[in-house]
């Protein structure tokens, strides 16, 4: 998840300038990105002044920890599909547009093994993760293609700074708390970062 921030806010920086958009981009990623953390911030303290929430059979604390990676992975996906939206429109749409929507659904493969990852040490069913994996990820941008430039930043913005929120905040201390060793879990991020990287290096290149 960590990784997977990491790109989206590059992805977010180096996006095109919208001519007749007065705000800049990097001010719209910056901004989306306060506005991520703040999003999952208030959807804590609403769960935990929330406890008797349940979920597909969660309750308490896992609810809450589930909740928040469903949200912060449901949101990054809004992004993706507006970029997919944007990549098919002007000039080469449509075969850049057929990459990166191949690009992200490869990519998809992974977020689905990170909720999966999450939800069944909590007791979830089978049936219940794949669905929420499903969900997580169908969010379709048909429409509106270009008109979505301008507010792609402040997507990829809110996203990466949600993901980064419930990655540091939630997911590396609870990492903590399982394995009780600082070197497993320093390594086992780094690792995954390093895969993450790779993927997504290779797929820039391609595209």
């Amino acid at each position: 998840m960590i990784a997977a921030t990491g790109c989206l806010l590059y992805e977010g920086w180096y996006l095109p300038q919208a001519m007749d958009y007065w705000v800049s981009v990097s001010y719209r990623l910056l901004l989306g990105s306060f506005f991520g953390v703040l999003f999952i911030k208030f959807t804590k303290v609403f769960l935990e002044d929330n406890e008797n929430v349940s979920v597909c059979g969660l309750k308490g604390l896992d609810t809450r920890k589930a909740f928040l990676i469903m949200a912060v992975m449901t949101l990054q996906s809004v992004s993706e599909g507006i970029g997919v939206g944007v990549s098919f429109g002007g000039e080469g749409g449509i075969r850049r547009g057929h990459i990166v929507t191949m690009t992200m659904a490869i990519h998809n493969i992974s977020e689905g093994i990170a909720i999966s990852l999450s939800l069944l040490p909590r007791r979830l069913s089978v049936f219940y993760a794949v669905l929420w994996c499903i969900v997580s990820s169908a969010v379709p941008a048909f429409l509106f293609v270009e008109q979505w430039l301008p507010i792609l930043s402040c997507g990829l913005g809110f996203a990466g700074g949600a993901m980064a929120y419930v990655a540091v905040q939630e997911l590396l201390p609870e990492s903590l708390k399982d394995t009780k060793s600082v070197f497993t879990t320093i390594s086992a991020t780094a690792f995954a970062f390093l895969i993450f990287l790779t993927i997504q290096i290779v797929l820039s290149v391609t595209i």
